[in-house]
């Protein structure tokens, strides 16, 4: 049993390790240029040029247009709260 163990544990350090120095680098290389790139589409607005958000450009209007109808209830339930105040 202790031969068992003894054996395994470094076999398994040493997997452990090699995934650890071949993953790591090369996932904080894609997180800093993802992170960048797409702060510098957004600033240029390169974004908005791509496929997918002109194919969702009713859908990004409909939320838009949501939005505003939430921000007039909004308003309009100040307006009838302050009336019904002073009456």
């Amino acid at each position: 049993m202790n031969e068992y163990n003894e054996n395994s544990e470094p076999k398994q350090k040493a997997a452990e390790e090699e995934v650890k120095e071949n993953v790591q680098p090369e996932e904080k290389k894609k997180d800093k240029l993802f992170s960048g790139r797409t702060i510098v589409q957004i600033i240029n607005g390169e974004f908005l040029t791509r496929d997918y958000f002109l194919k969702n450009l009713p859908f990004t209007f409909y939320i838009g247009f949501l939005f505003v109808v939430i921000i007039a209830w909004g308003y309009y339930g100040e307006t009838v709260t302050k009336k019904r105040s002073t009456t």
